[in-house]
């Protein structure tokens, strides 16, 4: 009956900085012929309640579309605003690799590093051959860590980094390091807690000292579910517990978002997913990562090009999360400069495809 929280944070279709490609049984990104008629479009998936959240779309600097559609919560009927809050599943993780490289930057750390010289708890066979890069690139052999026992027990009650290493230090390796690539949300804790241990700082507040606060970020943060935060948005999901996320679903159920994930989730965000932000947010987010804010330029680099040193930054930078009830995504290019951001307290692929049109629809020149 745990089936649906063992999506807590997000198997999400988009890793850091990844090209575009499309999931299987995706459908083809329709681009759209102008703004004009993306506006129409909008507003109509609002009325049929098929969209609710919040969308910018920047050209050349300019913000050309910042709107908010839907309800942030059923039950008050409150609107979703530009400035509401809402769930990013595994965008977190972007925010989390930026302090990893931090410590990078501070001498610290190197990415060559073992993981068991900071975390030596794990006891996982070959844990000692697990590097921090293995770990940022998600080739470390760790997956998700959903269907542990403790983990299903005790998700209501997570508030610190450090209560996920008994969860995740036993798991075992579906390859060895470095010999192939599984989407990992263990791996990203792991990053979560390293950061925690070398800085001697809490995680969140390390998050928030060198990737919120110097990108402007105001309304950005892993706010608990049983504290009161103001606008917050409740996610709204159209499967039942029990239910498979992506699974088929009876027709009387399809598209009907309204069923409160509140309590199927973790309380609290961490460094693999689960907090909340908005358009602005994380537009202010990706603008002070390009013009190398948050990290040197080579480090920065780093990111770009999924922490492998090239001689060119890659010009793309593409993340997404989702789970019940959550869908975010970015998608910027900065060689043809736009950027894209959709949240949306729906299901995916609610926000997913609607960023993949409008980005055709840029790349096409209809806007």
């Amino acid at each position: 009956m745990l089936r649906l929280i063992l999506f807590a944070i997000l198997l999400s279709s988009f890793s850091i900085t990844c090209p575009a490609q499309r999931r299987p049984g995706q459908k083809k990104a329709i681009p759209f012929e102008n703004l004009s008629e993306f506006e129409k479009y909008i507003k109509k998936q609002e009325a049929g309640k098929l969209f609710s959240g919040t969308i910018l779309i920047a050209k050349k600097d300019q913000i050309i579309h910042r709107a908010a559609y839907g309800l942030a919560n059923f039950k008050t009927n409150k609107k979703n605003r530009p400035h509401t809050k809402i769930n990013i599943g595994s965008l977190n993780k972007a925010f989390t690799s930026v302090c990893v490289l931090k410590l990078v930057e501070q001498g610290k750390i190197s990415l060559a590093d073992k993981i068991t010289l900071y975390i030596p708890e794990l006891s996982m066979k070959h844990a000692e051959e697990i590097t921090i890069k293995h770990l940022l690139q998600m080739t470390s052999g760790l997956g998700s860590y959903f269907e542990v026992p403790a983990f299903q027990k005790s998700y209501r009650q997570l508030k610190n980094m450090e209560a996920y290493l008994p969860i995740i230090k036993d798991l075992e390796l579906s390859f060895k390091p470095g010999e192939g690539r599984r989407y990992s949300n263990a791996g990203y804790e792991l990053l979560g807690i390293l950061v925690q241990r070398v800085s001697k700082m809490n995680y969140f507040d390390f998050v928030e000292k060198h990737v919120y606060k110097v990108a402007g970020m105001k309304n950005t943060n892993a706010y608990e579910r049983d504290q009161k935060t103001p606008n917050l948005a409740q996610g709204y999901t159209q499967y039942r517990e029990g239910d498979f996320l992506g699974s088929e679903l009876p027709e009387d159920q399809k598209n009907k978002f309204i069923m409160n994930v509140n309590d199927r989730h973790a309380i609290k965000g961490t460094a693999a997913g689960g907090g909340f932000s908005t358009a602005d947010d994380l537009y202010a987010f990706t603008q002070a990562l390009n013009g190398n804010k948050l990290l040197s330029k080579e480090l920065t680099d780093l990111i770009f090009n999924r922490f492998e040193e090239k001689p060119k930054r890659n010009s793309s930078y593409r993340v997404g999360g989702g789970s019940v009830g959550i869908n975010a995504m970015i998608l910027a290019d900065f060689a043809k400069e736009h950027t894209i951001i959709v949240l949306s307290n729906f299901d995916p692929p609610t926000a997913s495809d609607l960023a993949a049109r409008i980005d055709k629809s840029l790349q096409e020149g209809k806007f």
